[in-house]
């Protein structure tokens, strides 16, 4: 940490002392509202988002574990869909795991530090794009939560912070970097944000379309503004059009040279298949009609109060706020466009793409069929909005007009960040309550397991990792891949005692009504705790792909087999039954895959004298005699498998 002398701190302290006095009354009052704001976030964070969290948020923790344990930035047997996770969460998730086991609070550290470093980057956009303090007006009003929906996707999954923190960072830096004819002003700054154009295309669609697509239509939208008066070939011809053609060029290959790097990742690693942007809606009015419901969700608004209740009061509030935040105050601000600075300009148009480029994959796509995809549009608006009041509305007088944007912008902040400032209030009880489950786990000596998506790795967080869930399905019981190591559905990983950790009746009567409970056989035991239903189970209950009890083995039986198995290196295991042949009851890939040279394992109670010479007696487990032997001897059908 850098230490400061005595005079350095009285020298940083009279700057901070001469900007404060800077600064107007409103904006002293918006410094005050945006303090409040961060507080009450910070309060939330660490008090009230520990109880909150879900496996969404928890799937982080899981990726950095997956990073630390393999040592591999994008680890090979990580299931994505979609995208590749090189920067996010999880990365700072992993530096802190070297220092602490509490996954929990791991969470709320790299929550805050993301917050942190967005409402930096928006102070860095203030102050390089609009050239004033609008960041004053924007911190509050963003970051104060407008909705539940907007607080658990946001905070608690920690998921489109990094979106926003890559948009006020990319366009800022490539903006700075040119000069008003696309002339490079700062050679450094440019290599930074082409770099990390590219960075974007090596992570999937999501940032290609959500910043590099309108960046370079960007370019295009201003150099039509400022030469569509010229003569068509003079235009052509002009250095202006050389370097904007020449940055559209760079840019469109650090876009494609970052894309061919994610097809290459993608091609060597586990992804899994997912819709494309490209997949048209069949139902287009019910794509607009879902589109205007996003758009009401998007302002905050929650149903089932009365108007003249608190929530229906502050539901109006949410519904004035968010027509001037999205919609009023964007428009005006785009009006100003010819007279705004370059910078600004600019940033306007990129904006003004990215939001029309969500709304028509919105209406017309099947991909984008949530609120959540439309957060980022909303942080540009808001944007928007911010710039205009402070340049427009807001002067250096203490006028009536001053005031009346105080007491609307207290009004739409207040009520929703005062109850985050007391979430502390039973903060410790409801989190406690949320762990119960897995307490009671730990407790009955419980250590590996399975549940559905929702009760599986948030339960393995709360646990610090001691107690390990990974994602099945029910009905039938059955892996559930996506954001989950490979690994967790290997034979090999784990052999013991494992459980199925179902929620309620709805899901018991689920299973039992399915095959996987016939597979399974009878527990070795039935528990119950707070709603839940657990079934223990004396093997891992995910050997033979979920199939039951490979062989007709027990579960401590085929543990003492697979544990003689990885002992002796043998690559998979066979029953014999006389009359019947062989029974591929083992193998982490295909029998096709195993050569006549590997060694493999063969469970029998006696072998006809013909095999029994070539084979060697490698120990017994009950009634049975384990024989190992080389897999071309033994005269196994691939088709019998």
């Amino acid at each position: 940490m850098q230490k400061y002398s005595k005079a350095e701190k009285r020298t940083l302290l009279n700057r901070f002392s001469t900007w404060i006095k800077s600064l107007t009354v409103c904006e002293r009052f918006f410094l005050g509202l945006c303090v409040f704001v961060l507080v009450s976030l910070t309060i939330y964070i660490f008090a009230g988002m520990p109880a909150r969290i879900t496996s969404d948020t928890a799937n982080h923790a899981l990726l950095a574990e997956e990073i630390v344990s393999t040592g591999q930035l994008i680890p090979a047997e990580w299931n994505s869909r979609a995208d590749i996770y090189i920067f996010g969460p999880h990365l700072v998730m992993a530096l802190l795991t070297l220092f602490m086991d509490n996954q929990v609070l791991m969470l709320s550290i790299t929550c805050l530090i993301f917050c942190a470093a967005a409402v930096t980057l928006m102070i860095y956009c203030s102050r390089r794009v609009s050239r004033n303090n609008c960041w004053l007006v924007y911190v509050p009003l963003l970051m104060c939560g407008i909705s539940e929906d907007f607080v658990r996707i946001v905070y608690d999954q920690i998921s489109y912070i990094v979106p926003l923190m890559l948009i006020f960072l990319v366009v800022p830096l490539f903006i700075d970097s040119l000069d008003d004819d696309y002339r490079i002003r700062s050679r450094w700054k440019y290599i930074g944000a082409v770099l990390l154009v590219a960075f974007l295309g090596c992570q999937g669609m999501r940032y290609v379309q959500a910043i590099s697509l309108p960046l370079i239509g960007s370019i295009v939208i201003i150099y039509i503004a400022d030469h569509h008066s010229e003569k068509l070939g003079e235009a052509l011809k002009s250095k202006a059009f050389r370097s904007a053609a020449l940055k559209i060029i760079v840019l469109a290959a650090a876009v494609l040279l970052g894309y061919l790097g994610f097809k290459y990742a993608a091609s060597i690693h586990h992804f899994l298949p997912s819709a494309d942007m490209s997949s048209f809606t069949k139902d287009f009015s019910g794509a607009l009609e879902n589109f205007f419901v996003y758009f009401v969700q998007l302002m905050g608004i929650e149903g089932g109060y009365s108007l003249f209740s608190l929530h229906g009061i502050v539901n109006v509030i949410k519904l004035v706020g968010g027509i001037l935040l999205l919609i009023v105050f964007p428009a005006l601000q785009i009006r100003k466009f010819r007279s705004e600075t370059p910078a600004m300009r600019f940033f306007t148009a990129f904006a003004c793409i990215h939001v029309l480029e969500i709304l028509l994959l919105s209406v017309f796509c099947t991909t984008l069929t949530a609120t959540r995809y439309l957060y980022t549009s909303m942080f540009l608006l808001y944007y928007l909005s911010a710039h205009y009041i402070v340049k427009y509305l807001l002067t250096k007088e203490t006028t009536v007009k001053n005031l009346l944007a105080m007491g609307c912008s207290a009004m739409f902040v207040l009520p929703l960040a005062i109850p985050k400032a007391a979430s502390f209030n039973g903060a410790k009880e409801a989190y406690a309550d949320s762990c119960t489950v897995v307490r009671y786990l730990e407790e009955q000596g419980l250590e590996y397991g399975y549940a559905t998506t929702w009760n599986s790795a948030v339960n393995t967080v709360r646990s610090d990792m001691r107690v390990r869930i990974s994602k099945a399905g029910v009905d039938p019981v059955s892996a559930i891949r996506r954001n989950n190591s490979q690994t967790s559905y290997y034979e090999e990983t784990y052999q013991g005692t494992s459980f199925l950790l179902l929620e309620g009746k709805k899901e018991r009567d689920a299973f039992l009504n399915c095959e996987s409970s016939e597979l399974f056989g009878e527990p070795h035991e039935v528990l119950t705790c707070d709603g839940y239903y657990i079934y223990v189970y004396d093997y891992n209950i995910a050997n033979n792909d979920f199939g039951g009890i490979a062989g007709g083995f027990t579960g401590s039986e085929i543990t003492e087999i697979f544990t003689l198995k990885n002992e002796l290196g043998a690559k998979s295991v066979f029953k014999y039954s006389e009359g019947s042949g062989y029974e591929l009851i083992s193998s982490p890939t295909a029998y096709s895959a195993l050569s006549d040279d590997d060694i493999v394992m063969i469970c029998a109670e006696e072998l006809p004298g013909e095999l029994s010479s070539v084979c060697e007696a490698a120990g017994t487990m009950g009634g049975y005699t384990l024989y190992l032997t080389e897999n071309g001897k033994i005269g196994y059908s691939a088709a019998s498998e």
